[in-house]
């Protein structure tokens, strides 16, 4: 079995496996090619769905039933097979070997059936050892990409032999899956269920192509906005300062020696990957440099001289360093509140902030510790962007079906049902329609990247 893996490295892979999801995407400069049919609305509106109800879950924990997956998965150790699953994963439906396909899902069908058996639970608790900070270990969060990956290998099967309610089964286990990986009060799990979630959009774009296929409109309509929330663990990051060692987050309560003092600067320096450099981050050198400024801080707060003079040199500089991450960290989460639109301007402000902390001494824990918030937003913007333009495409799919007609002019001539906006904007997709084909587009946001850019073309067949 692996080894676990300490947070801080785990935080730099799911950064790594968010990048691997849209390694497709990179390649294709973000142009994702549909030909779709017209599709009636459901009758119920409801009939579909991509994400359980409320009484349609089970009691209990999700986590635990999933972590039993993911060890199951690491038992099987068929690397092999894996590897042709990813391989299968941005391979066109009509190309997959379908029996070769079989007998791997069938090789993992108990793994498949603990992936289901813990998405469909009602709550997830991950109870990861929170008070270890970044020395945190954690299970390889790989495994829970492969169950993915498993998942919508299965789901693009289904959709291929037509089996569309079992392909929609799948997807809203593997939607629910994404949304309790998410759970966890940490980012990594919110960087891997947004890895996860994708892996699924991608197959739900697979069954809107496929002939006869049903309207997901209501259903991708019904899917929780935002899917995969961050909000928990960027608080939990920043106002509960979670990567740091606790007697740094409450400072002044602390009753240390001026020794015991230094091992916690020592093992700060220790967590950040700091401990071999040239003393950089030695107690002595953090001391000499901040204290003089540590102080006249504390005395503007109106701390009593003598006071100060009584704590130990690294409790003031303890003290100080609190203080400048709760100004900036306050600084960060007022934007992270706002709607995206608004708070664009400011979460790149913030990056500013942490770039600039390196030359105040009062900013060197937030220069070192702070996520990237910007990116972070961006990231799930991005998916959310994905979600309305793929209802934006099933609105143009009801269009036809009702209108008989072809493809919209304009979105304004859809009526049946209403077009989603650009929610990074707040403002209509781009939209044009030439030689018939149509062009649902979004721009490139202010320091995007290749990958960053929106762009469906949209042909219908019949």
């Amino acid at each position: 079995m692996r080894k676990a893996t300490p947070m801080a490295v785990l935080a730099f892979l799911a950064a790594c496996l968010c990048a691997t999801a849209t390694a497709q995407e990179q390649e294709q400069v973000a142009v994702r090619r549909l030909a779709v049919r017209p599709a009636a609305e459901p009758v119920p509106a409801m009939r579909y769905r991509l994400m359980p109800t409320f009484h349609e879950r089970e009691p209990g924990n999700a986590a635990t039933v999933l972590k039993t997956a993911a060890l199951m998965l690491v038992e099987h150790r068929d690397k092999e097979a894996l590897d042709k699953v990813a391989k299968w994963g941005g391979m066109p439906l009509e190309q997959l070997p379908r029996e070769e396909v079989q007998s791997v899902l069938s090789q993992f069908a108990d793994v498949l059936r603990y992936v289901e058996l813990g998405a469909w639970r009602e709550r997830c608790d991950w109870d990861w050892p929170l008070q270890e900070g970044a020395a945190m270990l954690l299970p390889d969060l790989a495994a829970y990409r492969n169950m993915a990956r498993l998942l919508a290998l299965k789901a693009r099967m289904q959709i291929l032999e037509h089996d569309y309610d079992g392909a929609i089964h799948t997807l809203e286990t593997g939607f629910a899956f994404a949304s309790h990986v998410a759970e966890g009060r940490i980012l990594i799990n919110g960087l891997v269920g947004s890895a996860i979630a994708s892996l699924m959009l991608d197959a739900t774009g697979d069954l809107m192509q496929a002939p006869d296929a049903p309207s997901l409109y209501w259903a991708l309509t019904a899917l929780p906005r935002p899917l995969v929330d961050l909000r928990q663990a960027i608080e939990f990051e920043l106002t509960g300062m979670a990567f740091w060692p606790k007697e740094l987050r409450k400072p002044e309560q602390m009753y240390l020696s001026p020794r015991q003092w230094a091992e916690v600067f020592r093992s700060l320096g220790n967590l950040v990957g700091e401990g071999s450099r040239s003393g950089s981050l030695s107690p002595t050198a953090i001391a000499l440099v901040t204290y003089t400024d540590a102080k006249r801080h504390l005395l503007e707060k109106g701390r009593p001289p003598e006071e100060l003079e009584a704590m130990p040199v690294l409790q003031v500089v303890a003290i100080y360093l609190r203080d400048g991450w709760r100004l900036r960290a306050d600084e960060a989460l007022k934007w992270w509140y706002a709607p995206y639109p608004q708070a664009r301007a400011g979460l790149d402000a913030i990056e500013r902030v942490v770039a600039e902390a390196r030359k105040d001494k009062s900013g060197w824990l937030v220069a070192l510790l702070m996520p990237a918030l910007q990116r972070a937003r961006f990231h799930q913007m991005r998916f959310e962007r994905r979600i309305a333009g793929l209802r934006a495409v099933e609105a143009m799919r009801v269009h036809a079906g009702v209108t008989g007609a072809g493809l919209p002019a304009r979105l304004e001539e859809i009526e049946r049902v209403p077009v989603p906006l650009n929610p990074m904007r707040g403002e209509p997709f781009e939209y044009e329609l030439r030689d018939g084909r149509a062009v649902l587009s979004a721009p490139l946001e202010p320091d995007g990247r290749p990958e960053d850019a929106f762009r469906y073309e949209i042909e219908l067949v019949r």
